[in-house]
Parts: C-alpha cells; structure tokens; sequence
C-alpha cells in the first residue's frame, strides 16, 4: 500500500524555473509517516452531508431587494454556527440572473429549518426547493500552515 504525498519541487526558499510547481510523490507507508499523518493531518469527515437546492421565480433580481438582506444574515448565521458549510445562487453560464440557490448542510434538522425561516420561502421568491442527503468520499483538508495539499477520503454508504 502506498501513500500520495504533495511535496514541495524545490527545496523552500530557492528559484525554480518550473514555475513552483510541486510533485507527487508515491511512498511506502512507515510506522512513522503513517502514525504522523494520522495524528497530525487526518481531518474528521462528516460521511453525511445534506444539500438544499432553491428554484426562484423568474424576476427574482426585482422581487428579492426587500428580503435579501435577511436571507443573507440566516445563510452567514448558519456558516458562522458550522450547521452550514456553504451557499450560494445557480444559474445559467453567462447570465446575471440566477434561477436558484444551492446550500451544503452539515445535517437535515439544519436544512429545514433554515427553509422555514428563510424570508425568500416565505415571501415567495423560492418556488420550489429540495433537501438531498450527500454522501461525501474525499474531502480536501487544510495543513496546519493554512496551505491545501492533501486530499483525505473516506469510504461510507452504498456508492
């Protein structure tokens, strides 16, 4: 078994004309690489997580003013409580005008009730939504320096 590593092409601190470019290496696991990368670099996964897709009413850029707002405070306050990891408008390439939203959640009590209190539903701006459970296989993870270089996988469910 062989373990992915992402490592630097050129030792820190020196010019490179590769453009800074890492390399993959392939390595055999070691009682001590593999007990580090456990303990140091493993990120927990959440096997499960639920996404909540939004279809908007055509004119929604005119009808969303007096709500919008609000709506984004709900979505910044789920995000700031980890009970949401993201969110965001769909569309269309190449179009302004989004026809609908779509939210990651980290569970379903946190998607319905973010849609009962979301004034887009009430006020009728969101003409259709679904909440879809996600099973979640790889995830990137940060290192400790804030830096994305590895990527953690975790086999859950029937997929």
């Amino acid at each position: 078994m062989f373990r992915l590593v992402v490592s630097p092409a050129r030792p820190k601190g020196r010019q490179s004309s590769l453009y800074g470019a890492a390399a993959f290496v392939l390595r055999p696991p070691t009682r001590w690489t593999t007990c580090r990368s456990l303990v140091q670099h493993t990120v927990p996964l959440r096997a499960v997580q639920y996404i909540l897709t939004y279809e908007y009413v055509p004119d929604v850029l005119e009808k969303r003013g007096p709500f919008r707002d609000e709506h984004l405070r709900l979505a910044r306050d789920y995000v700031t409580e980890n009970r949401a990891v993201a969110g965001g408008p769909t569309g269309a390439v190449g179009t302004n005008v989004p026809t609908g939203a779509l939210f990651l959640f980290t569970d379903r009590d946190a998607a319905r009730e973010f849609v009962a209190r979301d004034p887009y539903v009430a006020h009728g701006i969101v003409t259709a939504h679904t909440i879809q459970e996600w099973n979640v296989v790889v995830q990137k993870a940060d290192d400790d320096d804030g830096d994305s270089k590895r990527v953690h996988s975790k086999q859950q469910g029937p997929l």
